[in-house]
Order: structure tokens, then C-alpha cells, then sequence
């Protein structure tokens, strides 16, 4: 609690903390998960290796231990970044609105997220109209409220093909190669579903292993403390604010992500099968339904209840 009570579950101030969700701490206390064993990695990486003509092993060594001290850095970046400021900002927030309620201004400290921070200073500096705060709050919520159930369409026209960058100058080239490599990996074209009746979906094998298991849907912060150990996470995509789910976990499906998204990253380091990019899985699963995560080969098939 002391070192990652203050951890955002997302990216926004207005959502309770780690600290505030005590169901989610008892679940991870108990769970007791293992560690995973990553001796795969290196078989998969020395099987690379031998692929390579021998004057390009000393290159390929360099590259894979490049990327193993950058990656988790990413994740530290997020962290030191974004996450603890914001936490930080929301426990100024919470203090401001635990007064305002003592005083009669707010009637919940729940209000307070939907308020500007200019707002909220001069309703302490006093004195405040708790009826007009009131009002802004509701229709703030409303409008959040709309805008979460018309998100629009995840692109506007055709997905067009990458542009072509062969005549940009060299070091342009080698800055945009990598760019739009990873990027392609982060956010893959939809997967073709085989004519297969086991078959509910396909998508990117992001990390491997079999698992079965029950479908537990999470589609924002608000269930994340439905998750239950051994129970498959299903979810739009996540970020590393999600890292306290991942040890309660099964396996991972999602509707969007690659072999490099952030889903794919966390799931082969807790050792969980996953596939992702499959465009659908939220509203093709339902909470409860028995599954079987392939991700070796990027499916998810029925099993028989």
C-alpha cells in the first residue's frame, strides 16, 4: 500500500486509485500468483539466433539486449510519468472535496472529479454557490455519459497502406522504418475468422499457451474489481495503468493490440496466453461463458459447458 497504493487503474485523475479499491488489494493479497518462468525466451531466442548468417549474431545480440533494457523502461516512463502525478493531483483533489462536503458545498466527494480545478479553489477560497456546482457537475456527467455511449468510429474512411518512405533521405528512413514496423504490430489489420464452428474468434497470437477458463468482461475502470483469480480478461485494450489486473488473470483477449501493444508485452511476462486484435471480443463474449484462449495460434474457441 505504502509504495503502489497511489497507482491510476487509467489515465484519469477522476478514477479511484489503487489505494481506494480494497477488494481489488484482498484479491491480489490472496491470489499468491507465481512467478512466471521466461526459460522459453531464451530457447526462442538462441533458435533465432542460429537462423542468422554468422557475421550478423554479434548484431543481433546488441539488438536483443537493446530491447531488453528499453522495454521495461517504457513501462517505468508510464509510471513516473503520468500515473503518480496524477495520482498526486487526485489526492489534492479528494482533500479539497473532503472540505467542501464538511462545509455543505458538495454533497459528494464523487462530485468534485467533474469539476475544474479553478472551480474547485474558489469554492475553498468561499463562498461557493453549492446549487450552480451542482448543476455543472450534472450536466458534466451527462455529457460524459453521452459521449461514452457514442464513441464514434475507431477511423474515419479505408485504412490506407503505409506510405511509401523509399525516397526519403537515410537517417529519415531509419527513423520512420522501425516507426511504422511497430506500429503495424501495435495495431494490426483485422484477422479473418476460419470456417471453423469451434472458432468465435481470431485474432494476433500475442503470447503463447492454451488455457480454458470463464470470460470475465472488463470494459472500464468500473469492472475491474469484478475480476476474479483464474478468470479470463476480456477488454477493449489495455495500458500500463492495468498492470494489478494482470496477476489475477488466466489468459488475455482483447479487442485491439498486436504482438507489440501493451496487453501482448504484460501477458508473455506474466506468462499468459493471449490474443488480441480480435475487433469483436466484448461484445462476442458474454461474463461467464467458458472459453479456450489458443494463443499460439491467435483463437478463441467454445467449449462445451
Amino acid at each position: 500500500m505504502d509504495e503502489h497504493g497511489w497507482a491510476l487503474i487509467n489515465y484519469d485523475g477522476g478514477v479511484p486509485v489503487l489505494a481506494e479499491r480494497p477488494s481489488m488489494i484482498s484479491k491480489l493479497v490472496l491470489a499468491e500468483p507465481e512467478a512466471p518462468v521466461h526459460d522459453e525466451a531464451d530457447v526462442l531466442a538462441e533458435r533465432a539466433r542460429a537462423e542468422l548468417p554468422a557475421e550478423r549474431r554479434a548484431e543481433f545480440d546488441a539488438a536483443l539486449a537493446a530491447a531488453r533494457a528499453v522495454y521495461p523502461v517504457r513501462e517505468d516512463n508510464t509510471i513516473i510519468v503520468g500515473d503518480r502525478p496524477i495520482a498526486l493531483l487526485r489526492r489534492w483533489m479528494l482533500e479539497a472535496a473532503d472540505r467542501l462536503v464538511a462545509r455543505g458545498v458538495l454533497t459528494s466527494a464523487t462530485q468534485a472529479p467533474y469539476l475544474f480545478v479553478a472551480e474547485l479553489r474558489a469554492a475553498l477560497a468561499g463562498p461557493a454557490d453549492a446549487a450552480e456546482l451542482a448543476e455543472l457537475v450534472a450536466r458534466r456527467r451527462g455529457e460524459e455519459a453521452w459521449a461514452r455511449a457514442f464513441p464514434g468510429p475507431a477511423y474515419v474512411g479505408e485504412q490506407g497502406t503505409p506510405p511509401d518512405i523509399s525516397k526519403l533521405p537515410a537517417p529519415l528512413r531509419q527513423v520512420n522504418e522501425p516507426v511504422l514496423w511497430g506500429v503495424g504490430h501495435e495495431y494490426p489489420p483485422p484477422t479473418e475468422v476460419p470456417d471453423d464452428p469451434d472458432v468465435l474468434l481470431a485474432g494476433v497470437p500475442a503470447s503463447p499457451g492454451v488455457m480454458e477458463g470463464t470470460v470475465r468482461l472488463v470494459r472500464s475502470h468500473h469492472d475491474m474489481d469484478r475480476l476474479l483469480p483464474g478468470e479470463i480478461l476480456v477488454c477493449q485494450v489495455t495500458s500500463p495503468a492495468w498492470a494489478p489486473v494482470f496477476p489475477l488473470a488466466s489468459a488475455v483477449v482483447a479487442d485491439g493490440g498486436g504482438a507489440l501493444s501493451h496487453a501482448a508485452i504484460a501477458a508473455r511476462e506474466h506468462g499468459l496466453p493471449a490474443v488480441l486484435g480480435t475487433g469483436s471480443a466484448t461484445t462476442t463474449l458474454i461474463d461467464g461463458q467458458r472459453i479456450r484462449v489458443d494463443g499460439t495460434r491467435g483463437l478463441v474457441l467454445a467449449v462445451e459447458e
